[in-house]
């Protein structure tokens, strides 16, 4: 059975500083640019990078879940 500071240290863990201020760093480049090609590719970095964050997250409760 999953613990709540299990729980809490994955989340917690689930983003670092680094990847917060990578994907910041993206939304400020991505505010800057006038090219939509340009703008396209960052916003789909972006989002490819929080989906992957949110598989992650959507494999752990599935693991970790129990069905009733």
């Amino acid at each position: 059975m999953i613990q709540f500071k299990d729980i809490h240290k994955f989340l917690f863990e689930l983003w670092n500083a680094r990847e917060i201020n990578i994907v910041i760093n993206l939304y400020k480049e991505l505010e800057n640019k006038q090219n939509s090609s340009e703008r396209n590719y960052i916003y789909n970095n972006i989002m490819q990078y929080c989906e992957m964050k949110e598989n992650k997250l959507y494999k752990y409760i599935e693991q970790n879940s129990s069905v009733l």
